[in-house]
């Protein structure tokens, strides 16, 4: 028996990525019952991924409250994970569980799991996602303050005898030993972000006449999208001509209002919801993805679920070089272009408008039409089992 939880993501949230764990879980785990906990929507999202089975899926959907949400009841959220936590510490003795694994943790939450595990000597794993960014995140709040001590209390502290930590990406856990060398390099699980590619026609509509380059997700200080508009002004005489086309797909935040110009094309100036439809098209309509996380920043300690639309969509990226890119770069090849600075990506985007990067352009395509087998779901179980293997056989012979 394995027991999955997801404690905090509710709705669509880490669907994809939880929807490729548990496929990995069952790869890795085929003759075992696989036990989820999640709330009812988010279940309900995950049990229509075609490709998990559900002859070994036993579905417990919880209830959520959306008041958790806001930051004045932090102390709600811990209460509830917690209680949900050692419900499943109390499942996984009663029914002599092999694993719990927890798809995301609060990072109070995190803290808590790991006692508990020690406590009931059972085996966890818990996968993180942008907690981890946070130890780089550049603000003085004390909320920022109290999230980073307690992520970094938990890092150091971790219960090795029984508590995994999942990262995703191993220039993440490279660059977290760096930047926090008190934390012991043993039982990690590095692989890559789990993610649902397909191949679709749809993805392939680019328009010949004028060149696209699409920034995608929410746009953020965090992401540096400022920087987006900034680009735009630098190019604003090809903008102009119709030459070349910057979208912003995705809604922006609140704080990004006073960058904002009218060189880039926004798809949602008002934050509302985008239909599906409507994006996937303002997606296939671009040339290339374009990305502005910086060196030293949260991106560098956080996986992009973006990064991997630009696989998914087969659309070559033009960023600004950090380690997380980096490390993808020098995996999957030419895959696009890292830039040093924003006055670089302008020049190189002045070269593909007048046409000198074409035979390189289909390089990269076909590049990113190889990624996306290398990154597969089925590959990267191969790399966890490996892992999940490795860190029994160190704990047993520690013991």
């Amino acid at each position: 028996m394995i027991i999955v939880v997801e404690p905090q993501m509710q709705g669509e949230k880490h669907v994809i990525v939880n929807a490729g764990i548990l496929e990995i879980l069952q790869i890795t785990f085929s003759g075992d019952i696989i036990h989820l906990y999640a709330d009812e929507l988010h279940s309900k999202r995950l049990l229509e991924k075609p490709y998990l089975s559900k002859q070994n899926l036993v579905l417990n959907s919880y209830k959520y409250k959306p008041k958790e949400d806001k930051k004045t009841n932090l102390a709600l959220k811990f209460f509830r994970q917690a209680r949900l936590s050692c419900k499943m510490f109390r499942q996984a003795k009663k029914h002599g569980a092999k694993l719990i694994v927890f798809t995301s943790c609060f990072p109070f939450t995190a803290l808590f799991v790991n006692f508990l595990a020690g406590l009931y000597k059972q085996k966890i794993i818990i996968c993180h996602h942008g907690d981890l960014g946070v130890l780089l995140l550049d603000k003085k709040k004390l909320v920022t303050k109290i999230f980073r001590y307690f992520i970094k209390k938990m890092m150091v502290n971790r219960n090795l005898k029984f508590n995994n930590s999942l990262i995703y990406g191993k220039s993440i856990k490279d660059k977290l030993i760096a930047t926090t060398p008190s934390i012991s390099d043993n039982s990690f699980i590095v692989i890559d972000h789990p993610y649902e590619y397909s191949s679709n026609n749809l993805f392939n509509k680019t328009n010949g006449e004028i060149l696209t380059l699409s920034n995608i997700g929410t746009a953020t200080l965090i992401k540096n999208s400022e920087s987006l508009f900034d680009l735009a002004q630098i190019l604003r005489t090809h903008i102009s001509n119709n030459e070349l086309k910057l979208t912003q797909i995705g809604s922006v935040a609140t704080e990004l209002q006073p960058f904002i110009n009218e060189f880039v094309d926004i798809l949602k100036r008002d934050g509302s919801f985008i239909p599906n439809s409507v994006y996937e098209e303002s997606l296939a309509k671009s040339n290339y993805f374009i990305y502005f996380f910086k060196t030293g920043g949260y991106y560098e300690l956080c996986p992009s679920g973006t990064f991997f639309d630009a696989v998914k969509y087969l659309k070559p990226i033009i960023a600004i070089k950090n380690s997380y890119l980096e490390y993808y770069f020098d995996k999957l090849g030419n895959i696009g272009y890292l830039c040093e600075s924003i006055d670089d990506m302008a020049e190189l985007i002045r070269l593909i408008i007048k046409g000198e990067k074409k035979q390189e352009y289909f390089e990269q395509l076909e590049n990113l039409k190889k990624a996306q087998n290398q990154l597969s779901n089925e590959n990267i179980s191969k790399d966890f089992k490996m892992q999940l293997c490795f860190v029994s056989n160190h704990i047993s012979d520690s013991n």
